[in-house]
């Protein structure tokens, strides 16, 4: 626990430097496919490399989670950053309840191995596919048009 604790304080500090170069959206598909690349080393199959993979999506999530935040204090007017950030809490809380148990699910179906290949493959492919889709965004906050 103090190791995690140590690598969020990392993460996060890291976090204030690249925030300050990049948007979120351009990070989140390189955050995504890491976190799939860590993934699949649950090929392996060892309790050292079950605590990595939790360490490392730990970390991954604390260093972007500023990022996100930081980005959308500049870019929301205030009348709508209080919304903005409810809704994205409910979403949130709402993805929880819906892949949590069915990964759960699918750990009692599957494996753990297996469950966590298809995870990481799964997310290593968006992670490959988001800069497509996410363009246009990307370009139409860079333009400060925000729909």
């Amino acid at each position: 626990m103090l190791l995690g604790s140590i690598l969020n304080i990392v993460a996060v500090y890291l976090a204030s430097k690249i925030g300050k170069n990049y948007a979120a959206l351009k990070l989140f598909p390189i955050l995504v496919l890491l976190t799939g690349v860590t993934y699949l080393l649950s090929y392996f199959g060892t309790p050292l490399i079950y605590i990595l993979i939790y360490l490392i999506s730990n970390a991954l999530y604390a260093l972007f989670q500023p990022i996100f935040d930081n980005d959308l204090q500049e870019r929301l007017p205030s009348e709508v950053r209080a919304t903005m950030l409810s809704v994205y809490s409910m979403m949130f809380s709402l993805s929880m309840i819906v892949f949590f148990p069915l990964t759960g699910w699918l750990i009692d179906h599957l494996g753990f191995v297996l469950t966590f290949l298809y995870l990481g493959f799964f997310l290593a492919m968006i992670g490959l596919l988001l800069p497509i889709f996410l363009g246009k965004m990307a370009k139409r906050i860079d333009d400060k048009v925000i729909l």
